[in-house]
């Protein structure tokens, strides 16, 4: 799987700098390597809306058949009208923390490089999971938003171990969590997709290509089709 290197240099803080020659090569050496031996892993499932509370005391969205609820009133705006949720997780697995430990003990410049292509790695994986999300959504007859994850707004990191749960993380994909709620291994995203009826008109249900980060991935497009009808 391929990174995105421009992303990986924003988290770097790289916007319109360019690296030297040297650091240029010392980059693009970690990029190659994590593409060539970290293998995202991920799992994702649609669970239908028991109930959606906006805002209140325990607003956030209940999904049936788990113990899970989308915590947050932004979260609950984001579902707003949806009549299910894709819950998804990928990571780029305990060999991206083992190999970040190994350069903090020899290289903190390649430490830093190597973090930031592992969470562009991970990132592209999550579009990849997205688009698949997108793609049978599709055929189902559904529509969706963008993906919105735990730390986005005021959606808690807290709802993180549940989200987790209902996917059976742990197990398929050894990813946990701290008791901060940080993921485990630390290239992990969680994430929820709303899943919306045809004809729902609701804040961030896709309406063009044009704006679509999922453009280079989409399996649609390749069909000929789109999302959005």
């Amino acid at each position: 799987m391929r990174l995105d290197r421009d992303e990986a240099l924003g988290y770097l803080g790289y916007g319109d700098q360019e690296l030297d020659c040297e650091l240029a090569a010392r980059f693009d050496a970690i990029a190659l390597e994590c593409e060539e031996t970290l293998s995202p892993a991920y799992s994702w499932a649609a669970f239908a809306i028991e109930r959606n509370v906006p805002d209140g005391e325990g607003a956030g969205v209940y999904l049936s058949g788990t113990f899970a609820r989308l915590e947050g009133t932004s979260m609950a705006a984001h579902m707003e009208g949806a009549a299910g949720v894709a819950l998804l997780s990928c990571t780029a697995g305990m060999a991206s923390e083992r190999a970040i430990a190994r350069y903090q003990a020899t290289s903190p410049t390649e430490a830093l490089f190597y973090s930031a292509c592992a969470s562009a790695l991970v990132e592209a994986c999550a579009n990849r999971v997205e688009a698949e999300v997108v793609a049978e959504a599709s055929e189902a007859g559904l529509r969706t938003n963008w993906r919105f994850s735990p730390g986005y707004g005021d959606a808690p990191l807290s709802m993180q171990p549940a989200l987790l749960r209902a996917l059976g993380a742990p197990g398929r994909l050894a990813v946990s969590c701290t008791d901060s709620f940080l993921l485990v291994p630390s290239k992990s995203i969680t994430a929820a997709i709303g899943l919306f009826e045809p004809g729902t008109r609701a804040a961030g249900v896709r309406r063009s290509c044009a704006t679509c980060s999922l453009g280079q991935v989409c399996m649609i497009r390749k069909q000929g089709r789109t999302c959005h009808g």
